[in-house]
């Protein structure tokens, strides 16, 4: 019964062959007995075959040897779902009564898209290809091609079965590469995650202390162009903290890879993955091309302002709008253009995203040429202020104290040292990225052949009768990874130097002792003594009665704020003043050279009690001095309270570290053996006068 309907199948399968004449060409060598043979496993419906479709086989064993070569492309599932029945069809066409059936060119046509690799690789044979008339004809679908079946097949490490189309390797459609990059292995990822988290922690541990040396004595660190030190220490901490964000638990995988596992290449792609990438990028771009532009800023800002050290006029006034202007809505415009071209990459070595991971063009594009041009500037600018510095030292020598000179020689070494490191760090750079474009094409050779190898072990193992193992022979330099690691971090750990200065140490201090509420002893920098005796002899005539201190309160009182501190950098030039330290002795001798100004009063006021207290004299000095310890002294006054003298035990005159009683004798001040004026005078102490 089996039999019976065996040959009627046969027979309604040839009485359909023979209606479909165009379908058909005429056998030249007449059809072989296929006995037992199988495609991929799959029986076939059909029980003779013949050999003339095909070029690089004649016999049965040779079209067996052929396919098993094929069977190679399994490791590419949609190729291999689409290529066996194509392959089968030309290699074991069905043949009766000295007929060849011809495939049906939708069966040829339906393997172009999903088998690129095999154009990348090897080329369509011209057999498989679909042009050729001798073995495609339209409309010739076979009956006895939709009855087999075939296996389906899956993706071989390193890469692994995805539906994303964005995710696809390149021609292995229905494969994407692993997230873990497959060039280096797992301990080799663990070293430098390590080595990335300890350069990324000091370089932020740097930076934070460089921009807290500012916050602690904001007031004289905020000036221009020191302040462009602050915001380039800013920068460098913000993409410091986009490295060390891989670091969180389960980041890195979300920030490097995909939803379904694979790499994450050519990001934005579209909605439904995680943004965690994009932000990852934009922080370490965005801030790292800010902070080289601050750098470019700083260099003309130094230039300018050692051009301008023998005038009075502040160069940076108006140009500060230009310069936040410029540094971020440059870094802003390349963000968006980098964006714009798709070309941000995860990379599952550094942890995180970045532009031309996979295509380093896109890396000299948007990186190395910006770096390039902005060194080129920095660097022209910082000669040129070097070159101010030195012709200033050498054709004003004469004219500047020993300290603007040693300040001038130190400074000049600073910025010297400084311009040949960052120099330096680009150098590396640049070589690192150069070896890279110049290996880039021999690495992803050895990456395919590696996959390739991986996709045809059976095969031959097969063939040649031993064991197999693939080996990825080219692959990128660690030590080479991580020294391009050490310009990028090292760069930022030099911008946080500029403050390891004595100036910052201070400032250090004395906001450690404001803290803990203890004096610090320090002798005192005031911006301007002139101002200071001009303002004294100004306010001769205030009355020091408690409405008239209330009155020019704003006037006289000098506080610790008023004092100025180098800012953190130690660079302030003061040209125009020998010394700008204020020693107890200058605050003794206030009143003295008030007094050679026409501000002292006559000496015929006596002030022997304590209702004198509020006349005019020398309390106008002492007020201006230290107005709010003044005011508190003389409130009893003002309450006609009896106040003993002892009460003011404890009166300081500005920050002299002598005490000044105001029961202590007051000291005849002779000029010429004239008398002048009174003067307190602390024991063994000599007044005297500045000249």
């Amino acid at each position: 019964m089996a039999a019976v309907n065996s040959t009627t199948a046969a027979t309604s399968l040839l009485d359909l062959f023979n209606q479909q004449p165009l379908c058909n060409k005429p056998s030249q060598t007449g059809c072989v007995d296929l006995g037992n043979t199988t495609c991929f496993g799959s029986n076939l419906p059909y029980a003779q075959t013949s050999f003339e479709l095909v070029t690089d086989a004649d016999t049965l064993p040779g079209v067996k040897e052929k396919l098993l070569l094929w069977s190679g492309i399994r490791a590419v599932p949609l190729c291999w779902d689409a290529i066996q029945p194509l392959l089968c069809s030309v290699y074991l066409p069905e043949c009766g009564e000295n007929k060849i059936q011809l495939i049906d060119r939708k069966v040829c046509q339906a393997t172009r898209q999903p088998c690129k690799i095999v154009e990348l690789e090897y080329g369509w044979p011209d057999f498989l290809r679909c042009d050729n008339d001798d073995v495609y004809a339209d409309g010739c679908e076979s009956p006895s091609t939709k009855l087999l079946k075939f296996n389906a097949s899956g993706c071989e490490p390193p890469l692994m079965a995805t539906t994303n189309p964005a995710s696809y390797y390149d021609g292995v459609d229905g494969c994407g590469l692993q997230c873990m990059n497959p060039l280096f292995n797992e301990q080799q990822h663990v070293d430098m995650h390590v080595f990335i988290a300890v350069l990324a922690g000091l370089t932020c541990i740097c930076t934070l202390f460089a921009m807290l040396s500012f916050f602690v004595d904001w007031k004289n660190s905020n000036k221009y162009p020191a302040r462009i030190i602050f915001y380039i220490n800013l920068c460098f901490f913000m993409a410091c903290i986009g490295w060390l964000a891989q670091f969180f638990s389960n980041a890195r995988d979300e920030i490097v890879c995909r939803r379904d596992g694979t790499m994450r290449l050519g990001e934005p792609v579209g909605t439904g993955e995680s943004p965690s990438c994009i932000v990852i990028f934009v922080l370490v771009y965005f801030f790292l091309m800010a902070g080289i532009i601050w750098f470019d800023i700083l260099s003309y800002s130094w230039f300018i302002m050692y051009k301008a050290l023998n005038t009075r006029k502040d160069p940076l006034v108006g140009k500060t709008r230009k310069f936040h202007l410029a540094a971020w809505c440059i870094p802003f415009v390349l963000v968006l253009a980098c964006l714009g071209v798709s070309e941000v990459d995860g990379d599952s070595m550094s942890g995180i995203c970045f532009i031309g991971y996979k295509n380093h063009m896109y890396r000299v594009g948007f990186l190395l040429v910006p770096v390039g041009l902005v060194l080129f500037i920095a660097g022209f600018f910082l000669l040129r202020g070097l070159a101010a510095l030195f012709s200033l030292k050498n054709q004003q020598s004469g004219l500047l104290s020993d300290s603007a000179v040693s300040k001038i020689t130190w400074t000049m070494a600073r910025i010297g040292i400084f311009t040949l490191i960052a120099f330096v760090f680009v150098f590396i750079t640049f070589a690192v990225h150069v070896y890279e474009l110049t290996h880039q094409a021999l690495w992803e050779a050895s990456f395919r052949d590696f996959i390739k190898c991986e996709a045809n072990v059976t095969i031959l193992e097969t063939l040649s009768g031993t064991p197999v193992v693939c080996e990825l022979h080219n692959r990128p330099s660690i030590a080479l990874m991580k020294l391009n690691l050490v310009a990028l971090f090292g760069t930022g750990i030099a911008m946080s130097t500029w403050v390891w200065t004595r100036a910052s140490a201070l400032n250090w201090r004395r906001f450690w002792f404001k803290l803990i509420g203890r004096s610090d002893n320090e002798m005192k920098r005031i911006r301007h003594r002139s101002r200071m005796i001009a303002k004294a002899f100004a306010n001769r005539h205030a009355r020091g009665c408690q409405s008239n201190l209330d009155k020019h309160d704003d006037e006289l009182e000098y506080s610790e704020h008023t004092f100025t501190h180098q800012d953190p950098l130690g660079m302030n030039f003061d040209l125009h003043s020998v010394s700008q330290e204020m020693s107890s002795s200058w605050v003794r001798n206030v009143p003295n050279m008030v007094k050679r100004r026409g501000g002292m009063l006559p000496m015929e006021q006596p002030h022997d009690n304590v209702e004198d207290l509020n006349q005019p004299g020398l309390w106008a000095v002492s007020q201006y001095i230290d107005g709010p310890q003044m005011k508190q002294k003389l409130k009893p006054i003002q309450n006609k309270q009896n106040t003993k003298l002892k009460s003011h035990d404890d009166t300081f005159i500005g920050t002299s570290p002598y005490n000044y009683r105001l029961d202590q004798p007051k000291q005849q001040i002779k000029v010429n053996d004239k008398d002048v004026g009174t003067a307190f005078q602390p024991p063994g102490v000599l007044p005297t006068l500045a000249e």
